[in-house]
């Protein structure tokens, strides 16, 4: 007589017998009486370990600071120590606002064929426009295509901070990182800023994963050095993803077009990370070189799109705190990156969150009844 077996039983025989590699894709819940939907291999662990909140630590975050002075990518950026041949001081574009991972310091990032080793000024070469000295460790141009440099605000009290970038009467403000600049191909769309050429459009023509650049149509000529371009999408025209900034055109009527550092591997060669939206709404808790997001920064309101870092001053993002994002009614959707650990109890709870998009894998997946909330998985 065969004996029956109890549903607790078959609950264990499942999980006996399930492969661990499908239980990174399967994990089923509610979540605040919604639904949260994860693209891809998920197996990251929910911990209730993850206790992290506003009130218990000090946090990190990028805080608007009381001066009217702004570099924004897309800017001009000058150098009077150099000059071009016809004797004009040396001038290029920002490509944008960075935050230096060795120490923490706010700055600018241009090629370093820009800035050199003088001091540098935005907009005209006035003593209000000051902005610093590139950083030596932290200037590169080599044959790999590398051209860009870290000039960290002389004054940090005298600039303001910006994840935005502009030209004209026009301002972006919807910038975020590339995800994976490597999964960007030929054919795909570039909007590139520049001081000479404005705002204008192309699309990558040569991308090789071994090279430190990408090669793109987008019209480029001396002035345009330094300045920021863009993958977007026609059909929304005010989302933007930084790949990197310009570095020289490839000369000659028949090819108008350039090439530029690839983020990437800018961002690990001179070691710093750029403010897009995706680190300026965030607030950060640092401890034992890891870095645990704890939620959004005070006063930062219509969020709706959350790409957390892999890095955030050089150090791994590692941990989503308890209750980081509950309550929220402005976010609908998140993206998580490699290196991601450990979400705390709580960490959507209550909020609007529907769409959770898995960048990568990480080690084995644990499933924790404390979680304080489920998720249905689809590839």
């Amino acid at each position: 007589m065969k004996k029956q077996m109890n549903k607790c039983n078959y609950i264990k025989l499942i999980f006996y017998i399930m492969p661990l590699w499908l239980l990174g894709l399967i994990v089923i819940a509610v979540v605040a009486n919604h639904r949260l939907v994860v693209y891809g291999y998920t197996n990251i662990a929910y911990s209730s370990t993850v206790e992290t909140s506003h009130h218990a630590h000090e946090s990190s975050t990028i805080q608007p600071m009381l001066s009217s002075n702004v570099a924004y990518g897309g800017d001009r950026i000058v150098n009077p120590g150099a000059f071009f041949s016809g004797g004009e001081a040396l001038a290029g574009t920002i490509g944008f606002n960075a935050i230096c991972n060795d120490t923490g310091l706010f700055g600018i990032v241009t090629n370093a064929h820009i800035t050199l080793t003088n001091v540098v000024y935005h907009n005209r070469a006035l003593a209000s426009n000051r902005l610093g000295r590139a950083v030596p460790g932290q200037s590169i141009y080599d044959n790999r295509g590398i051209d860009a440099s870290f000039t960290p605000f002389q004054n940090q009290n005298n600039w303001q901070v910006t994840p935005n970038a502009r030209y004209g009467d026009t301002t972006f403000t919807n910038i975020r990182l590339a995800p994976n600049p490597e999964r960007y191909f030929v054919g795909a769309r570039i909007l590139k800023i520049g001081q000479t050429n404005g705002v204008n459009s192309g699309r990558i023509f040569d991308f090789r994963e071994y090279r430190d650049v990408i090669d793109y149509t987008n019209i480029s000529d001396p002035g345009d050095s330094g300045g920021p371009f863009f993958r977007y999408f026609p059909d929304r025209p005010n989302d933007l993803y930084l790949l990197g900034i310009h570095s020289h055109g490839h000369g000659g009527y028949l090819a108008p077009g350039g090439y530029g550092t690839r983020i990437d591997r800018l961002m690990y060669r001179i070691r710093v990370t750029p403010i897009c939206l995706d680190i300026y709404n965030l607030e950060f808790y640092i401890s034992n070189n890891e870095v645990t997001v704890i939620g959004i920064s005070p006063g930062r309101t219509n969020v709706l799109d959350i790409r957390i870092p892999a890095y955030f001053r050089g150090l791994p993002v590692r941990h989503i705190g308890a209750n980081a994002f509950a309550n929220r009614t402005d976010i609908y959707r998140i993206a998580l990156p490699s290196g991601l650990r450990t979400i705390g109890t709580g960490a959507f709870a209550h909020s609007s969150v529907r769409d959770i998009i898995m960048l990568a894998t990480v080690g084995r997946a644990t499933l924790y009844p404390q979680c304080a909330y489920k998720m249905e998985v689809t590839m």
